[in-house]
């Protein structure tokens, strides 16, 4: 029972980190320890899978796809992003210095746990982080905004989405700002828009599955050049983190508008300047010091049942 309730926890920190365009869940499930069993979860779903399937063979299929790893954190996942959708739209609105800040923070210590997870420094691991970094850089400054929300384009988002989120350090929400789909399935998870959702699922699914069985084969044999590119591509995505922007929609009621990569990076006593409002600067210290002590506290939690590529 403490094994699922643990399971469960750990879906409920994936599903609430996938909703904000940050750290991502596939980084809490590296740092929580339960990432190599995510990627096998989904390779599950294969020709066997859907023989036993058929042939109405339940436990067999239910240990074939780890059911007793697949129900809890799925379950967290799913119930996360169901209830804390609301709560941090209404967050980013209300208290947006605080709120990025706080994610500033798990993203700033998730770094530095992912770096310290390479087994061995080499100019090899050096030159992929730099590579990671670089690719980080060149999509915040691409600013490819897509404005078309017809049923070709969300089902495509899933999939890049998906793909993205698999990675370790990619947030699946980040690109979907990047592409100008954020706001639109927010309010959609919000108004449970489900024709809208079941056709970005849709492309999440197959996105999943055409990324795992790759992801995992690289985590396998190349889990160092992994971890640099995946430390790389985070430490690149912290200047899209920071809390203080300047853009004409900085503080509009549309949560994602206010954070879009058109937005420029500002010190505090800019934006005090600029719009005549309290940076909020201790509050964000404190925000920030507590995303890490998060990190810190769900990768000592990982370390006890950490599975090693």
């Amino acid at each position: 029972m403490k094994k699922y309730l643990s399971l469960f926890l750990k879906g409920l920190c994936m599903g609430s980190v996938e909703v904000i365009p940050s750290i991502s869940s596939s980084t809490i499930a590296l740092l929580t320890g339960i990432y190599t069993d995510l990627l096998q979860t989904i390779h599950a779903f294969d020709k066997e899978a859907w023989s036993l399937f058929k042939t109405r063979k339940w436990k067999l299929l239910w240990l074939h796809l780890r059911g007793h790893f697949l129900l809890p954190v799925g379950v967290g996942i799913i119930l996360s992003l169901l209830t804390t959708v609301r709560l941090i739209s209404y967050l980013l609105v209300r208290y947006p210095i605080e709120v990025w800040s706080f994610f500033g923070g798990l993203s700033l210590v998730a770094v530095v746990s992912i770096y310290r997870k390479i087994t061995t420094h080499t100019w090899r691991t050096i030159c992929y982080s730099l590579l990671g970094l670089l690719a980080s850089s060149l999509i915040i400054a691409t600013d490819v905004i897509i404005t078309s929300h017809t049923p070709e384009v969300i089902f495509l988002s899933g999939i890049l989405a998906a793909c993205a989120m698999i990675l370790p350090g990619i947030s699946g929400s980040f690109l979907l700002l990047i592409l100008g789909q954020y706001t639109y399935l927010l309010h959609a998870l919000q108004d449970l828009a489900w024709g809208v959702l079941s056709l970005f699922a849709t492309g999440a699914v197959i996105g999943l599955f055409l990324a795992s069985k790759l992801v995992l084969q690289l985590f396998r044999n190349h889990a160092d050049t992994m971890m640099a590119l995946v430390a790389g591509f985070m430490t690149g995505s912290l200047y899209h983190i920071w809390p203080w922007k300047h853009a004409s929609s900085a503080f509009s009621h549309d949560a994602a508008v206010a954070y879009a990569s058109r937005t420029t990076n500002i010190l505090p006593h800019q934006f005090q300047w600029i719009y005549q409002q309290d940076p909020h600067i201790w509050q964000a210290i404190l925000c920030c010091a507590f995303g890490c002590t998060s990190v810190m506290l769900l990768t000592q939690w990982g370390l006890k049942k950490q599975h090693h590529f």
